[in-house]
């Protein structure tokens, strides 16, 4: 448990130093698809560069003394001891709320997918050569997902040349 949160701890700070050099050199550029591009490279680094260990070299004594049976068998009886200690609180509680946090998204993530997903089962269905247009009776802010754009049918009617220019530009670009 101690191993999965010092990896945590070292992959936030990757990430807030990676976040850190994007928003100071690359965040104002509009090479939108490098910005994508780096933004997604930063975000793998920050999961692999955890996992690097760097070993250095420690000067080895030319001499030692030879430890004698007794003070081998104390030495063994110290390690077994310490290498039996709990998780300290903190840590624990440390995990319990990344957990919680996590299972709050996922669940978030899984509701929002579970809405898209009535939208696109409840609203009228067109087919625009390869893009399924949903126009639904709900008041909602226009959106593209996929090879779906979702409209609202008072959206369409108002303005929805514009819109469906604008939502097909994002399903070209592949903005889902």
């Amino acid at each position: 448990m101690g191993i999965f949160i010092a990896y945590i701890l070292k992959s936030t700070v990757c990430l807030a130093v990676f976040y850190l050099f994007y928003r100071l050199l690359l965040s104002r550029d509009t090479f939108h698809r490098f910005n994508r591009i780096v933004l997604l490279s930063l975000v793998a680094l920050s999961v692999v560069i955890p996992f690097i260990q760097l070993n250095v070299e420690e000067p080895v004594v030319i001499q030692q003394s030879l430890l004698d049976l007794e003070t081998l068998l104390m030495l063994a009886t110290l390690y077994a001891e310490k290498s039996v200690h709990t998780t300290p609180l903190w840590i624990r509680i440390l995990m319990w709320v990344y957990l919680l946090g996590a299972f709050f998204f996922l669940c978030r993530f899984l509701y929002s997918a579970y809405q898209i997903s009535r939208l696109l089962r409840e609203g009228e269905k067109r087919d625009l050569g390869g893009i399924r247009l949903i126009v639904t009776k709900r008041q909602i802010t226009p959106f593209s997902w996929m090879k779906y754009i979702v409209i609202s049918e008072k959206d369409m009617e108002e303005s929805g040349e514009e819109i469906m220019t604008h939502e097909m530009a994002h399903i070209r670009a592949r903005h889902s």
